[in-house]
């Protein structure tokens, strides 16, 4: 894992990627903070569920404010469903 590195400027860089209870999770620096992501499997019942529907079922620190198709990191977009 890379070490965040805070900033007043904007970034979407990867600090680490990998699988957790076998769902593909990306951490990013946004440079003003930290950010998570999952991607979603299609079978996965809250895949291509807006927001109003993702935040009410899972409870985070700071809550869900991320569910959209594709993933856009560090000048490429990451296929799939992602929410974080």
């Amino acid at each position: 894992m890379k070490e965040m590195i805070y900033s007043a400027k904007r970034t979407n860089k990867i600090l680490d990627t990998g699988f957790c209870f076998g769902l593909l999770y990306y951490i990013l620096s946004l440079g003003t903070h930290p950010t998570a992501y999952i991607r979603l499997p299609k079978k996965h019942k809250l895949y291509g569920k807006g927001l109003e529907e993702v935040g009410t079922d899972i409870d985070v620190h700071f809550g869900i404010t991320y569910s959209e198709n594709g993933l856009y990191v560090e000048d490429q977009t990451i296929k799939g469903w992602f929410i974080g």
